[in-house]
């Protein structure tokens, strides 16, 4: 199989909002991506440590899993859904390979897509900018709903292309306003801009960096 190349992967899955065209991308992605189920970086971490309620999370495209598993191993009961099968399988091998996990249940559906429960905590990284605007705010407004009182909603996403691309018709990234507005009636708890690398080369042997965000908020109770 020609291995993708990494502009040209973000390009496409871009060009391409089927879901079934967009699906044959990311499995073919995650079986040339080598399985390694390393932590998530440290604001991550800090974040569970201060903000998460124990009880049930909601990982929305947990790709292979790596915040899925750091979850798990803590003690909480983690529900992790992506639409790649390929991506779910390798999931489920991390699980069995770990041996002591047992809190994970993996499902293939599409984030837009309704998970019929309540969770303590439900975050998603770097997964939204996918969607056009209509389509995440109606996922985010879903993780508020499905919140319980006290609850963390957790968002790690792109404010801008991590291509450099212009964003095509209909699809915008989330910005700062965007969360306030949608979050107005919740207790932000950390909501900080950031630079990160991206996978895409930046032609001088490196990697292009993108701005980006991290954004934790609780539900009243």
């Amino acid at each position: 199989m020609p291995r993708i190349r990494v502009r040209g992967f973000f390009n496409q899955i871009m060009k391409n909002t089927a879901s079934d065209i967009t699906k044959r991308l990311f499995n073919r992605h995650y079986k040339q991506k080598k399985i390694d189920p390393k932590l998530p970086d440290a604001r991550f971490r800090s974040a569970v440590a201060r903000y998460f309620l124990k009880g049930r999370s909601l990982d929305l495209g947990a790709g292979d899993g790596r915040h899925v598993l750091f979850l798990a191993s803590k003690g909480y009961e983690v529900v992790a859904v992506d639409f790649s099968r390929v991506a779910a399988n390798h999931l489920r091998k991390h699980v069995r390979n770990q041996g002591d996990v047992k809190n994970v249940q993996v499902k293939i559906a599409d984030i837009r897509e309704t998970i019929p429960s309540v969770f303590s905590n439900i975050y998603t990284n770097y997964t939204l900018h996918f969607l056009p605007k209509t389509e995440w705010m109606k996922v985010i407004r879903k993780m508020q709903k499905q919140t319980c009182p006290g609850g963390v909603n957790l968002i790690e996403d792109f404010s801008e292309s991590p291509s450099g691309n212009v964003p095509k018709k209909g699809y915008a990234y989330i910005q700062s306003k965007d969360l306030q507005d949608l979050y107005k009636a919740w207790d932000v708890l950390r909501s900080s801009p950031l630079k990160v690398k991206t996978m895409v080369p930046n032609g001088r042997g490196g990697f292009r960096k993108a701005e980006s965000f991290f954004f934790v908020a609780r539900k009243p109770r």
